[in-house]
């Protein structure tokens, strides 16, 4: 087809044209008026207070990035969004559909989402998600450092408690000053004795030899003891470390899970009733132009099925008059091409047909032959 005739074609269906993309813009608009207005509210979680400071868990070069996937995953926990819809009635698959978190630019604030049909409610939501999303990162490790502590405290005090049964067992409270106090014995009669010696008393020095062996004998006696103790001791000393690691754990964690329940670290937004004008141009534009092209095919396919259904009419036609129509099946096995020119004739010229019979010209040519053989 020719231009001209693709102009011909759409000036005879301008009415499919029009009405298609007019019929599509039309519901268009009259669908998203009949809706109602819808409200986005934002929530704005002020990270400075829990990235990068001392005890957060959050430190580093990657600490933003760290901070911004952290609660997004915190946000889509099935635990959060279960205690967000009981605060404010929206299922958890609403939140999924709707609930965004984003990083702001490229710093490790972030801001919660919404849109939904009442302002309030979509306030309540995103304040409810960046409170729950916050509560789970960080109770979670207060949680963790309050066992940890728990744990190095027990252990502290199961080794203290193991230094005072010895001190029980071998009625003696505190080994090294025990030891010590016999070994200040043993040298101050040891040096008694090299007084004596040094004065001339030999026997003075000789008799002092039974109470130092007595003193020594009485050390040794401490040194198993003192053994034992001195493993207690690095034991509760270990532990009075871990303990002291713990608690320090604990308080930071604990800090920084206060700093996140207050009220400066979210900031809830006004909802922002949606514009219905950016609404319809940027959605029924695409729609009216959607429906030009496919104006446009219909008119491609009406216009086919109007000529094969017009081809087969003029053939039902000529069959009916008996002519066979150019270009047909009939008209082939008459030896007729497209231009009506007979197959078995000389180029140019069409053949000529044989002469037409007549209803009754046989009989009569019967009749005929009959009266003569008669005469």
């Amino acid at each position: 087809m020719e231009i001209i005739e693709y102009l011909r074609v759409a000036k005879r269906r301008w009415w499919i044209l029009v009405l298609v993309p007019v019929l599509a813009a039309g519901l268009t608009t009259a669908f998203l008026l009949l809706q109602p207005t819808t409200y986005s509210a934002t929530a704005t979680i002020n990270s400075g207070a829990l990235v990068g400071n001392e005890g957060s868990p959050f430190s580093g070069t990657q600490a933003a990035q760290s901070f911004v996937a952290a609660f997004s995953a915190a946000a889509d926990n099935p635990s959060v969004k279960a205690q967000v819809a009981q605060a404010t009635g929206v299922s958890a698959s609403d939140q999924t559909d709707g609930v965004t978190s984003t990083a702001v630019g490229t710093s490790s604030d972030v801001q919660v989402a919404y849109t939904d049909t009442k302002g309030q409610r979509a306030q309540e939501v995103v304040g409810q998600t960046a409170r729950k999303a916050l509560d789970l990162m960080f109770s979670s490790r207060a949680a963790a450092a309050t066992a940890t502590r728990d744990r190095a405290l027990q252990a502290n005090q199961d080794a203290n408690a193991a230094i005072s049964a010895l001190a029980t067992k071998y009625k003696i409270a505190d080994p090294p000053r025990a030891y010590q106090t016999a070994l200040s014995q043993v040298a101050t009669l040891q040096q008694q004795q090299a007084q004596l010696r040094a004065s001339g008393n030999a026997a003075g020095a000789a008799a002092m030899d039974a109470p130092i062996a007595s003193a020594q004998n009485s050390l040794g006696q401490y040194l198993p003891i003192l053994a034992e103790y001195n493993n207690l001791a690095a034991t509760a000393a270990a532990t009075q470390q871990d303990l002291a690691t713990a608690q320090a754990q604990y308080r930071q964690a604990l800090s920084i899970q206060s700093a996140a329940q207050g009220d400066a670290v979210i900031y809830v937004g006004p909802a922002i009733a949606a514009s219905r004008v950016t609404t319809l141009v940027t959605t029924v534009v695409p729609v009216f132009a959607a429906g030009i092209f496919l104006g446009i095919i219909l008119v491609v396919l009406v216009e086919v099925v109007s000529r094969l259904r017009r081809a087969a009419r003029e053939e039902r036609e000529a069959q009916a008059a008996g002519e066979p129509v150019p270009g047909s099946r009939s008209a082939r096995r008459h030896g007729v091409d497209d231009g009506g020119v007979g197959t078995t004739g000389t180029a140019g010229t069409a053949a000529a047909p044989d002469a037409p019979v007549r209803a009754g010209d046989d009989d009569e040519a019967l009749t005929r032959s009959s009266a003569a053989s008669y005469r």
